[in-house]
């Protein structure tokens, strides 16, 4: 990774944004722009969120270093750690269908927090695909921690049952 260097990020605050100078070989698309690397969510038995996660996400682990504790999946690029020194947190998944994805997990017996329902309607096209509504749900994952299910699909048509 090229050296980092300080600079004034331009939004109206004390502080000093720290950014990498773009090349090849670290995968930033423009200098200056932050992009999400990882993102960690709590783990009390590593054994049982890997199974548990493997199972959800439709894929095995990237990483595994026992010790100390830490699990990796790969989320198109961004990198979940399961640890147990981790607190927990409130992650959103995109799923393709919300209602088939929590009817199927019910079958799994995992727990569901809230039922899916819309909780906005994309008419511009700023938070999401204009034209479309946010569908959301949220289960419990094997380590209590909740996580959110979102699909952001077309609004059903009157013809629909």
């Amino acid at each position: 990774m090229g050296p980092v260097r300080a600079r004034r990020c331009g939004i109206p605050c004390p502080h000093t944004c720290y950014t990498s100078r773009m090349d090849a070989s670290n995968g930033w698309e423009k200098a200056g722009v932050m992009r999400l690397v990882q993102v960690a969510q709590h783990a009390s038995d590593l054994q049982r969120a890997a199974e548990f996660y493997s199972a959800l996400l439709s894929a095995r682990y990237t990483a595994v270093f026992d010790p100390p504790g830490l699990l990796f999946f790969d989320l198109d690029g961004v990198r979940l750690l399961l640890e147990q020194g981790a607190p927990s947190s409130l992650l959103y998944l995109g799923v393709p269908d919300v209602k088939r994805t929590v009817e199927q997990l019910k079958g799994r017996g995992v727990e569901i927090v809230a039922e899916p329902r819309v909780i906005f309607s994309h008419d511009d096209g700023l938070l999401g695909p204009a034209g479309t509504e946010e569908w959301m749900a949220f289960i419990r994952d094997s380590e209590g921690n909740t996580l959110g299910l979102v699909s952001q699909i077309p609004p059903a048509s009157p013809s629909r049952p």
